[in-house]
């Protein structure tokens, strides 16, 4: 058996983690940046780098750049 205050509390905080839910009171929102703060152990959420996309050869837009700026200058080192 539960105690009506139980919940009224449990029914309040349910609000917390979901995210669709817009703030009801300055209190909801409070205690909702606190709950994710905790979930996020203060740092906040970190989205990690994606690794670069690699065509057929294995090679990088950057990779491809580079190659192509190397092959139209390599008359220039060579005259140097």
């Amino acid at each position: 058996m539960s105690n009506i205050f139980t919940d009224l509390a449990t029914r309040e905080h349910d609000n917390d983690t979901k995210l669709g839910m817009p703030s009801t009171s300055l209190e909801h929102h409070i205690r909702r940046l606190t709950l994710m703060e905790r979930l996020a152990g203060g740092k906040g959420w970190r989205v990690p780098a994606r690794e670069p996309k690699k065509d057929a050869q294995g090679l990088t837009r950057g990779d491809r750049k580079r190659a192509l700026r190397e092959r139209t200058f390599a008359h220039l080192r060579i005259a140097a």
